[in-house]
């Protein structure tokens, strides 16, 4: 099945639909406030300790999956990391500037680990 690209013509959240593991799947365009939110959630993803979760991918997490499509918990488990791939990769698409974000605040964290501390 071929992907679907929509886009609202009022300017609205963009969305494909994609297959993977046997079934549809969309994805969707986070708007500012749900990459506040995520930003906000962060840290207790990763009081969670759940390493699958958190590093399964180098670019994304599992709860980040679940915030750009309509996969719950469950379904993710469910599935294998390539048919997971397909879903990342239709969020990278939609998504560039929460990756790019996400990519500037991981290495922000980098510099300031390894920096001097401060006298």
């Amino acid at each position: 099945m071929a992907e679907l690209d929509t886009t609202n013509p009022k300017g609205l959240r963009a969305e494909r639909t994609i297959e993977a593991g046997g079934r549809k799947i969309v994805v969707r365009e986070l708007t500012v406030g749900e990459v506040r939110a995520w930003l906000k959630d962060a840290n207790a993803e990763l009081d969670r300790n759940d390493l699958v979760a958190l590093a399964l991918f180098a670019d994304i997490t599992l709860d980040d999956l679940t915030r750009f499509s309509d996969l719950s918990r469950a379904e993710l488990d469910a599935m294998l990391p390539s048919e997971l791939d397909k879903v990342r990769e239709a969020a990278k698409s939609l998504n560039p500037h929460f990756f790019g974000l996400r990519e500037r605040l991981a290495n922000a964290a980098q510099v300031a680990a390894t920096a001097p501390p401060a006298t």
